[in-house]
């Protein structure tokens, strides 16, 4: 069972969390999925919602603004981290607070880290294997294919990083390789 509070995952018979020592509420509404797909989910979740287009609106423009996009990206993963904690709800009613910040700041850090890493790795095999016609249009169709599965790896350290609140979690490569292969 996951804390409400910190997101560290405690033993399923524990009342307070070893951790922050918050109460852990055992009746938390359990996520049920099964039988209904991830995004009508996700969507009838978002309906449910009192003023849900309201809010839909506000996310969108404060995303348009660089430093409240950090909020609105971190409000997003805050709410998938909850689904992940096996609590389902609509969208919660706090916008931004230090935590949605937090999670927005180190999703970013995590893509420019890891973005700055296959820019230079494309950079340079792509000077060396273009010079070569026929394996530069091979290195192409291998750098497509590798950007999606690098991608999806990249999402994964972000949201490990967001369900822990722990930048360093975004970088713990040995853990999410083994979840991810």
């Amino acid at each position: 069972m996951f804390c409400s509070k910190c997101g560290k995952k405690n033993p399923d018979s524990s009342t307070f969390c070893k951790f922050c020592g918050s109460r852990i509420d055992s009746t938390q509404k359990q996520t049920q999925l099964s039988g209904e797909g991830i995004l009508s989910a996700a969507w009838s979740d978002i309906t449910s919602t009192p003023g849900w287009f309201k809010k839909i609106l506000v996310l969108a423009i404060c995303n348009a603004i660089p430093f409240l996009g950090y909020g609105v990206t971190g409000y997003a993963q805050q709410w998938g981290c909850d689904v992940a904690r096996g609590k389902r709800e609509a969208m919660p009613d706090q916008y931004f607070n230090n935590k949605n910040f937090l999670t927005g700041f180190f999703e970013y850090v995590i893509f420019a880290a890891y973005g700055a890493i296959i820019f230079v790795a494309s950079l340079v095999c792509g000077t060396i294997f273009g010079l070569i016609p026929v394996f530069g249009i091979l290195f192409l169709l291998a750098i497509i294919v590798f950007s999606w599965f690098w991608n999806s790896y990249v999402s994964l350290c972000s949201m490990n990083s967001a369900m822990l609140l722990d930048l360093g979690q975004g970088f713990s490569t040995k853990k999410l390789t083994k979840a991810y292969f």
